[in-house]
């Protein structure tokens, strides 16, 4: 027997992840699928989601060319998640299901995690006026009874990994993990897209 690391949790965030004429792509089409659904355009309340407005895409969207570039990243840094964490591979990931989220000025998301997926995805297609502190991604300590030690270095339950959203940023970390965004201001709607992959 050797000392080994335990219930270890990896977390990815990329940046630039599309083109330019990708990102613009993408949200073109995100747009489209809004204005064909006017239901979406209502402020309601959408399980985790507090204001502003969310759409399914459908298969066909989601297998569609306006996503293949994304999907096709989210395949690759799932298949690295995954080998990080085994040592094994390669894993042929699909996306299972994908949401588009219009955040507006004081919008946020409850604490929620995605069910029956292997990595939760969130990507940022314009992250309006976003900034460090301001709609964050906050990703949650998943040990709960970390806090009943306080002597340093010892499994002390950390602060949630705030996460920043930024155009172009792609996140990703165990759909198991729990998380919430904490409240937006700005004049402009956050937009970004939700996404589940699995084997």
């Amino acid at each position: 027997m050797a000392i080994q690391d335990v219930f270890i949790t990896a977390v990815d965030i990329e940046d630039n992840v599309l083109t330019p004429e990708a990102l613009a792509t993408l949200s073109d089409t995100l747009t489209e699928r809004r204005q064909a659904e006017p239901e979406a355009a209502a402020t309601r309340l959408v399980r985790s989601q507090r204001g502003g407005a969310r759409i399914y895409l459908p298969p066909p969207v989601v297998d569609g060319p306006a996503m293949a570039p994304l999907a096709k990243t989210i395949r690759i840094r799932a298949d690295a998640l995954t080998r990080h964490l085994r040592g094994t591979g390669p894993e042929a990931f699909r996306l299972v299901n994908a949401w588009a989220d219009w955040l507006p000025d004081g919008g946020f998301h409850h604490v929620h995690a995605h069910e029956n997926t292997s990595w939760a995805c969130v990507f940022y297609v314009d992250a309006a006026e976003c900034g460090p502190g301001n709609g964050d991604l906050q990703l949650i300590d998943p040990r709960p009874a970390a806090y009943v030690l306080s002597e340093p270095g010892f499994g002390q339950r950390r602060p949630p990994l705030s996460v920043p959203a930024e155009t172009n940023r792609l996140v990703m970390f165990p759909g198991w993990m729990q998380h919430y965004v904490g409240t937006y201001r700005g004049s402009r709607e956050r937009l970004a897209l939700a996404l589940n992959a699995r084997l």
